[in-house]
């Protein structure tokens, strides 16, 4: 998949989902961290896209060792940035972490946060 289709198949798929969150109660102009995935194969990739990350004041992340049931091992990015759930911001920035995946050779798996239903 193109870098290009990877970032319109992102965006609709964001739209969806925080038309959903909407229809839920969800009110998405209210600040809440937001995490974002991305999977390395390798400690080495997961801690260089980490410094990446703090070096350009995108978030505060932090990796973990994921030991998956085949026996295959994968180090998970989690990048936590406090910010509304906007269509406009969410597609933003999951464009930015589909395009840093796509740059340091790590999988994107998406994003998520708790819904704000209270006023």
């Amino acid at each position: 998949m193109s870098l290009v289709d990877a970032l319109l198949n992102s965006s609709a798929s964001d739209v969806e989902l925080i038309a959903s969150n909407e229809q839920k109660g969800d009110h998405s102009e209210v600040p809440r961290d937001v995490d974002f995935v991305l999977e390395a194969k390798t400690e080495g990739k997961a801690s260089l896209m980490c410094s990446f990350i703090v070096d350009n004041h995108y978030g505060r992340p932090s990796f973990q060792r994921v030991d998956l049931e085949n026996g295959e091992t994968i180090w998970r990015v989690i990048t936590v940035i406090h910010t509304p759930a906007t269509k406009h911001v969410i597609c933003s920035l999951n464009g930015l972490f589909v395009c840093l995946a796509e740059l340091f050779g790590l999988e994107y798996n998406g994003w998520g946060c708790l819904l704000q239903n209270e006023t």
